[in-house]
């Protein structure tokens, strides 16, 4: 199967996908907003890391895109239409008539009422273009139950709507590096891990309000990665012996952060109408059996969580953070647990699923 694979940057964490499906097709991948790898992940062109089969071109322009269409394709995936670039990809590929259209789709909205702000109205913009879309598009490859939700919601039929779980993985050699000689932990504390993009909706704050309303003698906080709030953040509460930040981690040592910590904490918030699409790291945090506490407003925590392995809160909500966190802590959750109880996912399966429902529409059409 020959497919074309249109997408707006490269991020180590959608790495090991691509290169999965590579081992299943003849694929190619434009990327349409390569830059922002750098720009918004402060990370670097990861082209060179996919695998040497992919056709890749870096850069589009409508001249590139025509010429790559004049291949002969059995299906072109259309990134979500989150900008205008991607609408303009679209209105371009669903010209293709002898081709399987389809839409890479995770957005979902929270279920609480709209903020009206500049995001809520761009929302409204993207909606109307993919109803305006969708009777040209065959074919809905939606990352999660939330972001299939939505897509019903806005009156896709269901039987377009092909649903999946998102997934990644981390290279689980890892390194030397030692979390607790390196940051001063002591042997008996529990490690509480937040790794992710220090921005607003992450929630970092909540967590680390949630963290000083408790006796933490038994814990400390690790909290991993750069943005623009991390400077903020370190001022306020870098003093505070308990906390560490510890700026953005090294590709080879994340497995060490998940291996040696104890619990796992994505505590995003609906920040201006925007949710967590999905959030990857809750999949790398199951990956090495981590208790997870994650909020409403994560997409994965949907398909993911669950009492066994972790506990869903309330979004933007210190109380019941400080409730999980003790707990987890206290031993109601443990690795052991996790291990037994967590969804099977990878990058291998995932790409096994948007193969077989590519195939399955062709044959029942």
């Amino acid at each position: 199967m020959k497919i074309l694979f249109i997408h707006n940057t490269l991020t180590a964490y959608r790495l090991p996908f691509f290169n999965e499906l590579s081992k299943l097709c003849d694929l190619t991948i434009m990327f349409y907003n390569l830059e922002d790898n750098i720009k918004i992940y402060n990370d670097k062109d990861r082209t060179k890391e996919l695998d040497s089969r992919i056709k890749v071109y870096k850069h589009y322009n409508k001249k590139t895109l025509l010429r790559i269409m004049e291949e002969k394709f059995d299906c072109i995936i259309l990134p979500p239409l989150d900008d205008l670039k991607s609408m303009i990809i679209a209105k371009t590929v669903i010209r293709r008539k002898d081709t399987l259209i389809a839409l890479w789709w995770g957005k979902w909205v929270y279920h609480k009422s709209p903020v009206f702000t500049i995001k809520w109205a761009k929302d409204l913009v993207h909606t109307l273009v993919l109803k305006m879309l969708s009777k040209y598009i065959d074919l809905f490859l939606s990352y999660g139950s939330k972001s299939k939700e939505y897509l019903t919601n806005v009156n896709i039929p269901e039987k377009k709507v092909f649903n999946f779980i998102n997934s990644t993985e981390v290279n689980q050699k890892g390194s030397n590096l030692k979390l607790r000689e390196k940051y001063n932990i002591m042997s008996d504390k529990n490690i509480i891990l937040f790794m992710g993009r220090i921005v607003e909706r992450k929630g970092v704050e909540i967590l680390i309000k949630a963290f000083l309303k408790i006796d933490y003698d038994s814990m400390h906080l690790l909290i991993c990665g750069d943005g623009p709030n991390l400077n903020f953040l370190k001022e306020k509460y870098g003093s505070d012996e308990g906390i560490t930040f510890t700026g953005q981690i090294n590709k080879e040592d994340i497995s060490n952060f998940y291996i040696q910590s104890d619990v796992f904490v994505i505590p995003s918030y609906l920040f201006k109408n925007s949710v967590e699409p999905w959030g990857l790291t809750v999949n790398e945090a199951q990956q090495f059996n981590l208790p997870i506490i994650a909020t409403t407003a994560v997409g994965s925590a949907y398909d993911l969580i669950n009492s066994k392995n972790g506990i869903m809160i309330e979004q933007n909500n210190v109380e019941e953070l400080v409730d999980a966190l003790k707990y987890i802590v206290g031993g109601k959750i443990t690795k052991d647990m996790v291990k037994k109880n967590k969804h099977e996912n990878s990058p291998r399966k995932m790409a096994l699923n948007c193969l077989d429902a590519i195939n399955q529409f062709h044959k029942g059409n």
